[in-house]
């Protein structure tokens, strides 16, 4: 993260004084003899009153907590299947989401990077191509939904938002969301028709993200037996079926879902949760049909 270039934090400028006079808390002057604005408009912002100390006998004994059972560190429930109004953000890339490998070139100087680039490989393990890829946050902030305010949608496959072109759509997972949201000034982030590189684009990207853009995102339920995914995780082999969709999962009662099942292949492994994950994007002024 860059430093703030507006901070005052620093020594004020050095200013001449006699060895003899008492220079403590002394303005600095002009050549007017009067003190300097400048210096004094300084002093304003950097000598802020001391927080009055908390009085704890009065402010932290006059509410009564009752004592009850629950989890305050439990994972809240996913949010139901709609249409959320988002904000998007970069989440920066550790050496751990690289697989170990060196992030340095790319972090410019700090501790994570915005964007790393990756080979593409066919079915044979062959290099065929090179693409840029980040992490995106998706966070629920939509005034129809404000109980689901600051809530996270999880991306398919780890969080990664690359500009490798899937073959059906034509387009990357980058220019979809570009081609969605729009420049303060209104007008849009890419041009139609225009070539791009695959680091232009991730450039747009990260520069479109840092502002936190809002955009409307179709949320779906996912779950996979946690044991199996973790197994096949570890050992390279093949990913237990998901249970896709809020309405596929168990009904409690008219309009509720249970978002916990167990595992079809080995009920012994017990039950995984459901969690909420980012589908279909759309532009702020797109109508549901």
């Amino acid at each position: 993260m860059s430093s703030n270039p507006f901070a005052t934090g620093g020594a004020a400028p050095a200013t001449s004084a006699s060895p003899f006079s008492n220079t403590t808390n002394q303005p600095a002057t002009g050549a007017n003899g009067h003190a300097d604005p400048s210096t004094q408009q300084l002093e304003q912002q950097t000598q802020q009153p001391p927080e009055p100390p908390i009085d704890v006998d009065a402010l932290l004994t006059s509410e009564n907590l009752t004592a009850q059972a629950g989890d305050a560190f439990a994972e809240p429930p996913p949010v139901p299947d709609a249409i959320y109004r988002v904000r998007l953000s970069l989440r920066g890339i550790t050496s751990k989401d690289y697989k170990g490998r060196d992030i340095t070139p790319f972090a410019h100087g700090a501790d994570t990077a915005p964007w790393v680039p990756e080979a593409q490989k066919d079915k044979q393990g062959n290099t065929v191509g090179h693409f840029a890829k980040a992490l995106m946050n998706v966070q629920v902030y939509d005034p129809k939904f404000p109980e689901f305010d600051g809530l996270y949608l999880r991306i398919p496959f780890g969080g990664w938002i690359d500009t490798k072109t899937a073959p059906q759509a034509k387009v990357s997972k980058v220019m979809t969301i570009l081609n969605l949201l729009k420049q303060p000034s209104g007008q849009p982030w890419l041009i139609d028709k225009q070539k791009y590189s695959d680091k232009q684009l991730i450039e747009i990207f990260v520069k479109a993200l840092a502002g936190e853009p809002e955009i409307l995102c179709q949320s779906y339920w996912s779950v996979q037996c946690d044991v199996c995914a973790d197994t096949a995780q570890k050992t390279g082999g093949r990913y237990p079926k998901s249970v896709d969709g809020m309405h596929n999962f168990p009904q409690l009662k008219p309009g509720v879902w249970n978002p916990e099942v167990r595992c079809q292949a080995f009920p012994a492994h017990g039950l995984s949760k459901a969690r909420a994950m980012a589908g279909q994007f759309f532009a702020l002024d797109h109508k549901a049909k």
